[in-house]
């Protein structure tokens, strides 16, 4: 049986970023022995490459730094995740630039010097809100999973198994491979695994992958730059973009074309991409839910499916039975 991987910790995630390496230690010392997960950067720039591998519940920052301020740092967080809550430093009397701080969302400013209790006190406030913040999300994917075994009709041995597979599920990022006929009720299993996800807050982006155009199959997928090809006349999000912490869900993956297998694959691998026209990377963290009506291990067999994107995909696996093949639902 697939082993499903959690990550969801009860420990305040906090990344310190100063150009001054000795307040650096100071902070990170002492939010460390306070029992905070605590990591550090000495400048904008590595703070927000860090920031997109750990995934900080709270970023703390100067504002004066070299290369990448702490206002740039912060407005480029917020794009990243909204719900990064963002303290900043500064030894600077510019209230200008508290001003304009606040206007980016960041939470609170501490003038430096400042005492490590006022700090303290800060992410305490911070911490409720991020409790109570989870915990309204637990009772929100706890009602959509009830209505989740009341959507779909079924008590037999077979449906409750994956009842308690999408359950188990919650708490983990992996990859998911629903397979099953058309109409035993993949996609509203999808769906519920979106739904009872710690990305319940974020968007569900379902792919066609049967109707999608192996010309356009980049556009799509990565969107585009204006004037990255003639009629191209405004910036397109594409899908990975939209799906950015949140689930993409790929329907009828099995008809995929090779073109989008080898780009998908990509994508998954290195965890970023570069719209058409643009020669900026784009950094994304998805979950892939995908969807076949045949056997993709068939498909592999057969020459026309990737295996290596197979496994990407594959790491657990929910096969949803016809109704001929549970008779106590019928």
């Amino acid at each position: 049986m697939t082993e499903i991987p959690t990550h969801e910790s009860e420990r305040l995630r906090i990344l310190v970023v100063d150009d001054d390496a000795s307040i650096l230690e100071i902070v990170t010392t002492y939010l460390d022995a306070e029992g905070y997960d605590v990591m550090n950067a000495i400048n904008g720039a590595a703070a927000l490459a860090l920031a997109k591998r750990i995934n900080p519940d709270v970023v703390i920052t100067d504002i004066r730094m070299p290369e990448m301020d702490g206002l740039t740092l912060a407005t480029e967080l917020k794009a990243y995740d909204s719900q990064i809550e963002v303290i900043v430093m500064t030894a600077f009397s510019d209230r200008d630039s508290i001003i304009q701080a606040l206007r980016l969302g960041v939470r609170d400013y501490l003038p430096k010097p400042f005492d490590l209790i006022e700090l303290r006190k800060s992410i305490t406030n911070l911490e409720e809100r991020h409790t109570m913040r989870r915990r309204d999300r637990r009772l929100r994917r706890d009602l959509i999973s009830q209505q989740f075994m009341n959507d779909i009709i079924g008590q037999s041995a077979q449906m409750k198994a994956i009842f308690d597979t999408v359950l188990k599920l919650a708490d983990s990022d992996c990859n998911v491979l629903i397979t099953g006929e058309s109409g035993s009720g993949k996609e509203l299993i999808a769906k519920a695994l979106h739904t009872s996800s710690q990305r319940c807050d974020r968007d569900y982006v379902v792919v066609d992958c049967a109707s999608l155009n192996d010309n356009l199959v980049e556009s799509e997928l990565y969107g585009h730059v204006k004037g990255a090809f003639t009629g191209a006349q405004f910036n397109k999000v594409g899908f990975l973009e939209k799906a950015h912490r949140g689930t993409l869900m790929l329907d009828e993956i099995n008809s995929s074309s090779p073109g989008f297998q080898s780009r998908l694959l990509r994508v998954i691998e290195e965890g970023e991409f570069k719209k058409v026209g643009s020669t900026d990377t784009m950094k994304v963290d998805i979950r892939f839910v995908s969807v076949s009506n045949v056997s993709l291990e068939d498909r592999v067999a057969e020459g026309v499916f990737r295996k290596d994107l197979y496994y990407r995909l594959n790491v657990v696996n929910i096969p949803v039975p016809a109704l001929r093949q549970r008779p106590d639902d019928i």
